[in-house]
């Protein structure tokens, strides 16, 4: 038995020995391959350097490495496998910060602004025409915690310039610096990267000594790479230096963003209610800018339900410190914290804004303590964003590269075409993106400032890789009356801009050829873009006229730059009292910062002409008179947190169609919240309609004595009258015109409806059946029951971020759940609602058909509808484009080429739904029109436009 026992155990040891000798095999032939990998690898590079060493020897010293040699050796060096997937699927922790120097005019922000990025200060000064924007030329130091300035065009703070290494000046020194730095191999030498846009020569280095350097650096990155353990040292610190005007309200608000910090800076020689003199009219005061700035930022920059870390942060500096001795310094900051601190404590959002401490600087003493301190709490701040490390994908890098060539002083681009940096894309070999990769890199790159890209249609021809371009051409025509040009061809343009707010477009062309803008935009290909993009922005505003036919404007109307304040007679509501009913936005924010309101006029100004009297436009600041028809007219004006709208009849009050006022405000509404939207994307927000929708009130009033009473639109809809703060009482009945009719199919089912048939159920809902399941679903609980029906969150976000009317926004995420799909059916439908209500009936008001239409007096139904009687629906339909477009019988792709081409146009969007149905559908008969019109709009509406009664 022992015997047995000792061969068994001898048996399994020689097992045991030879699996792990196999292991053992295994792992010397792993191990094998790898080394032949990595020699593979170090051959390769080798190659690489001879023959780049070779090429750089071949060049006349004049010479740069272009950025297609660049490539090439990049390319190169990226040739192994293991590196095309370190690059392909690896990311970097990524450090982008951005400081913001704003305030009143003359108080030293460019000063600070030249101290922080090194430069020398001026001895005259100098006010700053819109904003200068400094990229990579202020850092922070990730270990040392410490803001340093950087060189112009040093190239050694990020991960970009480090892979880049294109024609860098490269010194070797012993020396201490402040500049960023990475230990070379050699030596343990300090390698310095600074590339000098100023000159391409490179000095106290020989050109051997340079490429051997190059490569060094080159053969260090990627064994960082390879290694896994690349860090950045120095951040980038972007600084905006903001021009003091309020000229450059509307062109400020274009830059500001939820990252970096803001610093609001005033002149510590005088009061915080003193007036200004560098203001007309003497009525602006410290304060009045401080609380400018702050609603401006706490309304663009701030998502409460987002922003967990408070960010953005608002600090306060003082200039002049100078000017006092210690004692004096000292009591005058805490007189100004007690005064910030009576001003901002009460704030809803007094977390962003740091009024306990105020920094009293001279901003002329790069030395001076106070600045150090600021400094100092700059980099803490940067270091508590939620941004900061975030990874980011190292596939971008060679997009990167590119752009980085682009913006240098020897290419000196400010405009790419989309498809020339798509063409470098695709030279990517293996790191080509993807269509979709491609647009959210350049998208990611427009949040962070680095670029504007607007992806939409008619302007993604090209990109601004360099957005202080985009400034300087604003500069042309949205700046203030001390930077006007004196050229006598030229001197009258921008005086009559800011009396009338109209700038004709040869005028704009003219200003476009002096040397400094003719020189930024060169081609006509450009220009046309740049309009389109200020048109986009409502920074320029086609006129529309009644007809609502297209053609290229002579003019523009610029509302931004009007300062003719409206006539008394606007607000006269004595004059309106019976011949008015009122509107109110009223934002949920301490007041409502200009530029947004200039916007809005923009934008209102797609959806309705401007009024003309004696031949000029009724645009003032602040307040514009809108058209509506030969008998009404609406002024919107701004008075504090509200956006006021006023619909005048001019007999009666009595005469004012619900439809037309409830189609007005659809529009102003979704107006109002496309407003918005620009400007949360352009923080880098993400924001859907419907959190859009939490951050205004809707009120509806009437004049009353001098001014305008008004009550909560939820309250006007339970009471017929109520009392206002004038002890008057006022009825409700008008006020609810602005509402459109909410009965439309919310009929309840009989009480002995049996539902639907089951031989129904099992069919298939048509495109009509589903756009009238969104006009019946509530938006609140669409989500769950959208997760009834088999499908997902994400695809729901998706559509939301798309569409944002909610009926529209129901549907295609019903056309979605329809295409995805197996087996649709209408028993799909019904079994998802009894999972998220009570109500089993919505299928049968979908499915219920329509009586039949009486006929209307002067037309037959059987005749096709007039141009003239399609052009006057828009105004009464409001805006119901998807709906009315489905139940007219027309194609999705048809519909969406409508919102394409006529974005902002709200009513000319309706219209053209109606001008391709008459054109393309056959059955294109007042009847028909009517039938599409009843479901969408309801029975109500065709009694009291057409006299239609079942």
């Amino acid at each position: 038995m022992s015997q047995e026992c000792d061969q068994l155990r001898t048996k399994t040891l020689d097992q045991s020995s030879q699996e792990i000798m196999l292991d053992i095999k295994r792992s010397n032939d792993e191990i094998y391959e790898m080394k032949k990998s990595m020699e593979s690898l170090k051959k390769a590079y080798e190659g690489i350097t001879n023959e780049f060493l070779e090429f750089k020897s071949t060049q006349r010293k004049n010479i740069p490495w272009n950025v297609g040699d660049r490539l090439l050796h990049l390319n190169r060096i990226k040739s192994t496998s293991e590196f095309k997937m370190l690059l392909s699927k690896g990311t970097y922790a990524s450090y982008e910060n951005r400081v913001y120097l704003a305030g009143s005019v003359n108080t030293g922000k460019s000063t600070l602004a030249s101290v922080l990025i090194g430069d020398q200060i001026r001895e005259d000064w100098k006010s700053t025409d819109g904003l200068i924007i400094h990229f990579g030329r202020n850092g922070i130091d990730i270990e040392a915690r410490k803001m340093i300035p950087l060189k112009k065009g040093s190239a050694g703070h990020d991960v970009f310039a480090k892979l880049l290494r294109g024609n860098p000046e490269i010194k070797c020194s012993e020396e201490q610096t402040d500049l960023p730095s990475s230990k070379s191999a050699q030596g343990g030498t300090e390698v310095i990267y600074n590339r000098n846009y100023d000159n391409d020569q490179t000095e106290e280095t020989t050109e051997e000594g340079s490429m051997r350097l190059e490569v060094s650096i080159q053969e260090d990155m990627l064994k960082e790479i390879l290694e896994g353990n690349y860090k950045m040292n120095i951040a980038p610190s972007d600084l905006v230096d903001f021009g003091g005007q309020k000229s450059f309200d509307m062109t400020h608000q274009l830059f500001i963003q939820s990252k970096g910090t803001f610093v609001l800076m005033f002149d510590g020689r005088y009061g915080l209610n003193d007036a200004l003199e560098d203001y007309k009219p003497n009525d602006v005061t410290t304060v009045s800018i401080l609380t400018h700035w702050i609603d401006s930022i706490l309304t663009y920059c701030v998502d409460t339900s987002v922003d967990e870390s408070k960010l953005p942060k608002i600090l306060f500096a003082a200039t002049h410190g100078d000017f006092y001795n210690q004692d004096e310094l000292e009591m005058r900051k805490a007189m100004y914290i007690g005064e910030l601190t009576k001003l901002f404590s009460s704030n809803d959002l007094k977390e962003h804004i740091i009024y306990q401490t105020l920094f009293f600087i001279d901003a002329r003493n790069k030395d001076d303590p106070e600045i150090h301190q600021l400094t100092t709490h700059l980099v803490d701040i940067a270091f508590k964003q939620p941004s900061w490390g975030q990874p980011m994908p190292v596939a971008w890098v060679p997009l990167e590269i590119q752009l980085s060539e682009m913006k240098s002083a020897r290419i000196c681009k400010n405009f790419v075409k989309k498809s020339e940096l798509q063409g470098y894309n695709l030279q990517n070999d293996d790191f080509v993106l993807t269509d979709s990769q491609f647009e959210n890199f350049l998208k990611k790159q427009h949040s962070l400032g680095k670029l504007l890209y607007f992806g939409e249609h008619g302007i993604d021809d090209f990109i601004v890789i360099q957005p202080s371009a985009l400034v300087n051409v604003l500069r042309s025509f949205v700046t203030d009356e001390m930077f006007w040009p004196k050229d006598k061809e030229i001197i009258d343009i921008l005086p009559n801009l800011s009396k009338t707010g109209v700038i004709d477009r040869t005028d704009l062309y003219k200003l476009w050829e002096q040397k400094h803008f003719k020189k930024l935009i060169p081609t006509e290909d450009l220009r046309k873009f740049i309009i389109e993009v200020l048109i986009h922005l409502d920074i320029l505003v086609e006129p529309k006229h009644y007809s609502g036919a297209e053609r290229s404007a002579d003019f523009f109307l610029v509302p931004c730059m009007i300062k003719e304040k409206a006539p008394s007679s606007f607000l006269r509501t004595e004059e309106m009292n019976e011949k008015a009913i009122c509107l109110c936005y009223r934002l949920k924010k301490s007041s409502v910062p200009a530029a947004l309101f200039f916007k809005l006029i923009g934008s209102a100004l797609n959806v309705l002409p401007i009024k003309e009297t004696d031949g000029r436009p009724c645009l003032y600041y602040k307040a514009a008179v809108l058209s509506v028809d030969n008998d009404n007219e609406c002024r919107i004006h701004m008075e504090g947190s509200r956006i006021v709208v006023n619909l005048i009849n001019r007999a009666s009050r009595l005469q004012i169609l619900p439809d037309i006022a409830a189609s007005i405000q659809e529009c102003l509404t979704l107006t109002l919240t496309n407003v918005l939207h620009f400007y949360y994307t352009c923080m880098g927000k993400d924001i859907k309609q419907f959190d859009i929708l939490k951050l205004f009130d809707k009120e509806v009033g009437t004049p009353c004595g001098k001014g305008f009473c008004f009550i909560p639109l939820n309250e006007a809809m339970k009471k017929k009258t109520w009392t206002c703060e004038n002890k008057t009482v006022h009825t409700t009945d008008l006020l609810l015109n602005w509402m459109l009719d909410e009965t439309i199919c919310k009929e309840e089912c009989p009480p002995d409806c049996s539902g639907i048939p089951t031989a129904v159920l099992i069919e298939s809902p048509s495109e009509k059946h589903l756009i009238r399941l969104a006009s019946v679903l509530d938006i609140t609980m669409f989500h769950h029951f959208f997760l009834h029906l088999g499908m997902e969150t994400k695809d729901w976000h998706n559509i939301q971020y798309t569409y944002w009317q909610p009926v529209d926004a129901m549907f295609m995420a019903l056309m979605t759940w329809r295409d995805k799909g197996s087996m649709v059916t209408f028993k799909k439908i019904l079994d998802a609602f009894e999972k998220v209500e009570d109500n089993q009936h919505h299928l049968c008001k979908v499915l219920k058909e329509q009586p039949g239409l009486p006929e209307i007096a002067g037309f037959g139904f059987e005749d096709t509808p007039s141009e003239s009687f399609l052009s006057t629906l828009p105004y009464k339909l409001g805006y119901c484009v998807l709906p009315l477009g489905i139940e007219l019988g027309l194609r999705i792709a048809d519909i969406e080429s409508v919102f394409v081409r006529h974005q902002k146009q709200l009513f000319s969007q309706v219209y053209e739904v109606l001008k391709i149905w008459k054109q393309k559908t056959p059955e294109n008969t007042y009847s028909n029109l009517m039938l599409a019109i009843q479901r969408v709009r309801g029975k109500q509406f065709l009694k009291r436009n057409f006299g239609c009664d079942n």
